[in-house]
This record gives C-alpha cells, structure tokens and sequence, in this order.
C-alpha cells in the first residue's frame, strides 16, 4: 500500500530479464478524480524511486488551461525527467499532441496508451517519440 492517499504505486517490469524499470500509479479509489490521483502521483516522486514513474494524465485534464503539470513538480521537488505522463491515444487529437510536446520540452518523458496498429498512430509514435508505449 502507498503511503499517500489517492495513489498506489504498481511495478512495471521488463519480461526479458524480470526487472523492474517503472512504477505507474494508479488512483485509488478507481474512481478518484483525475487532477487528485496526478497530485498524488507527483507527491509519491518523494519517494525517491530509482526508476521513473509513469503517471496517467487524462486528454481533458491535458487541454485544462490550469493544469501546470512543471508547478506539481516544482512543489513535489520532482525533476520532469523522473516522471513519465502516460497519455492515451484513441483518436490523435492536434491540441493534445502539440501539448504533449510542450511538455516533453519541458523535460518530461512521455508513455503512449492506445497505440493502435494503423499509419495514424504510427505517425504520431515516430513524431513524439515516446519513452514508453503501452500496448
């Protein structure tokens, strides 16, 4: 159990070699409001883990002109390059990929959900170059 409310922390690990090379955290409860859940995750960066965190970061919560996802880290005295938005990638929405650009600029490392095999997702992988995709 993590030891902040709102978040738990679940391993990522590299099948080939068993090793664990991310931790995601995941709301909780299920249902816990998303802006919650990214402020927990960002706060759990004080944990110090050695391997990036992946944080799911909803597109509306993306495309909110109050969400500053540098101010969360900048108070959780995180570095961006620790933390990894995980992003879905249903339909590649214009707003959400030049968002998701600003904030790869800005040092923070990118995992791609939804990435469905069809050009127009391809497209989008090759353009941001995400650190993870998730399948």
């Amino acid at each position: 159990m993590s030891p902040y409310p709102g978040v738990a922390l679940q391993p990522v690990m590299d099948l080939t070699d068993r090793r664990i090379i991310a931790y995601e955290a995941q709301g909780r409860p299920l249902d816990a409001d998303s802006r919650d859940v990214v402020q927990a995750a960002f706060a759990a960066t004080a944990l110090q883990l050695v391997v990036p965190l992946l944080v799911p970061v909803p597109n509306s919560l993306l495309l909110d002109p109050e969400f500053d996802p540098s101010s969360l880290a900048r108070a959780a005295h995180a570095s961006p390059a620790g933390i990894v938005l995980r992003i879905r990638l249903d339909e590649p929405d214009p707003a959400v990929l030049t968002r998701v650009t600003a904030l790869k600029e800005q040092g923070f490392r990118i995992a791609l959900d939804g990435v469905r095999i069809i050009e127009s997702s391809w497209r989008v992988v090759v353009a941001l170059q995400p650190t993870f995709i998730c399948l």
